[in-house]
């Protein structure tokens, strides 16, 4: 009777989070946890277990409760690991913590993961699973990464969802929401016509699946007017106010631009890494793309920490920006087991820890967040660290209070 009352829980829970009743869905979710911790241990029992902890990682995402789901699909994804799951299903797992980890400022940590899932999808994935980890990846970069990786990242999914026959009904919100990244992207970076063509996107399948806000008419107003279209921009905003009278195109926020790696190379010298043009159909839209090969990540990482170091603590933005490709690229060659790096882990991960500590003294006053985050990360390269030159015991030693504060 356990294993049906087991699926009954499940089904409920899937069909109240598709009508978004999610604090109904997590009842049931959390219930059937209960039973299932509650049977002994084995291969069906922990599947199913790790299936229904993504499940209410997605539940206590919808609800705000980022925190206690990024610890939920942490357990989910340890799981079907050990079980040597498709890879797939270990990407969207990734994903979903990413969105989870962005959202409580780990941003790093969710760069990584949204990495790392959106290469598995590039490999052995669906176009449509693909594009929609491809928009999520955008927001995560949007908020956390490189500008012009998550405008590539939004724009490929554009480019996927509006092919033939697409999007479908399952597509249709990814669509929506990829446009309205692109658009907002493009114009802070001072693009209109690639701004404008993307609203118009987001606006038009919007409309057509009851998806669209007010602010999506005012993002069209503000796009026309961008593009030098005043005439269209007046005719559509006299459109609009029958909708929504109210509406005030000044109302629109205006895209904060971040420093793009770009920009960070080009005000310190920077050389090395491959350059990156957004619009370019080819365009990486993960950091692991900037480099060919592992071991080029390596070496990439390399020159990029070196100028971190030279630019922070004067030259925050610029510095951090360094800091942080570098740390993505670190982190990807490590996963991917770059030899480089792991047979001269006394060198590069000495370098590495040091960018670590240089980012985290320039963050912590601004992104506490963040600078705590990067302090994890630190700890396992400091944990892997070989006390076997001056370099490393030198850096060993800087890290020990910020640890010690943390673990307190």
């Amino acid at each position: 009777m356990s294993d049906e009352q087991i699926d009954l829980l499940f089904h409920a829970a899937v069909e109240l989070q598709q009508r978004g009743m999610w604090e109904q869905a997590l009842t049931q979710q959390r219930e059937a946890e209960g039973l299932l911790r509650g049977q002994p241990s084995g291969a069906r029992r922990d599947e199913r277990l790790a299936a229904l902890l993504y499940g209410t990682g997605g539940s206590l995402n919808a609800l705000g409760r980022h925190a206690e789901s990024a610890g939920v699909l942490e357990e989910s994804l340890a799981r079907y690991t050990e079980l040597g799951a498709a890879p797939t299903l270990i990407a969207d797992v990734r994903m979903r913590r990413a969105v989870a980890l962005a959202a409580t400022g780990r941003g790093a940590s969710a760069v990584i993961e949204a990495d790392a899932a959106v290469r598995t999808h590039l490999d052995v994935g669906r176009p449509s699973d693909l594009a929609r980890v491809l928009q999520l990846n955008a927001d995560v970069l949007a908020d956390h990464g490189d500008p012009d990786l998550a405008v590539a990242s939004a724009d490929r999914c554009l480019r996927i969802l509006l092919q033939p026959g697409r999007p479908g009904a399952a597509d249709a919100r990814y669509l929506f929401l990829a446009a309205r990244r692109a658009s907002d992207l493009h114009a802070a970076a001072g693009r209109p016509d690639p701004a404008l063509a993307a609203a118009e996107i987001a606006w038009t399948s919007g409309r057509e699946q009851g998806f669209a806000m007010p602010s999506d008419g005012l993002r069209m107003v503000v796009r026309l007017r961008e593009s030098g279209d005043l005439r269209t921009a007046d005719r559509f905003l006299k459109e609009l106010r029958g909708l929504v009278p109210d509406a005030d195109p000044a109302s629109y926020p205006t895209p904060e631009p971040s420093v793009t790696l770009a920009q960070a190379m080009a005000a310190t010298g920077a050389t090395g890494v491959p350059a990156l043009d957004p619009r370019d159909a080819e365009a990486p839209f993960v950091p692991s793309q900037r480099s060919a090969a592992p071991f080029l990540a390596t070496a990439h990482a390399t020159a990029l920490s070196a100028v971190c170091l030279s630019a922070l603590p004067e030259d925050v933005p610029h510095g951090v920006r360094l800091g942080l490709e570098a740390h993505y690229l670190f982190a990807y060659a490590s996963e991917a087991q770059d030899s480089d790096l792991r047979y001269r882990f006394v060198t590069h991960g000495a370098l590495w820890a040091r960018v670590l500590l240089a980012l985290t003294l320039a963050l912590r006053p601004g992104d506490p967040a963040l600078a705590d985050d990067l302090t994890g990360w630190a700890r396992a390269v400091v944990a892997r660290l070989p006390p076997t030159t001056a370099e490393a015991v030198e850096i060993i030693a800087a890290w020990i209070p910020f640890l010690d504060a943390q673990d307190a």
